[in-house]
């Protein structure tokens, strides 16, 4: 699973992914529950990570988990 990810497991790694995705969710709850505001993480993007494993660089997909939240808390219909 290193190998494929690029990266060894680390504390310091896995505290890094989880604020990268966390700062996808706030920019996307900024968007989609504020009017008119746009919002960015210029630090994610982490999108070549599956829903079962990371790959290439990434742990998580940050804007797959931001999308998945939006739809289950209702934010969005599609």
């Amino acid at each position: 699973q290193e190998r494929v990810i690029g990266f060894p497991w680390t504390p310091d790694f896995v505290k890094r992914t989880c604020t990268i995705t966390g700062a996808t969710i706030d920019a996307a709850m900024d968007v989609l529950l504020t009017p008119a505001i746009v919002a960015c993480n210029a630090a994610g993007g982490t999108h070549h990570a599956f829903s079962d494993r990371g790959e290439g660089f990434c742990i998580f997909n940050d804007i797959a988990v931001a999308i998945h939240l939006a739809l289950y808390n209702g934010w969005v219909t599609q």
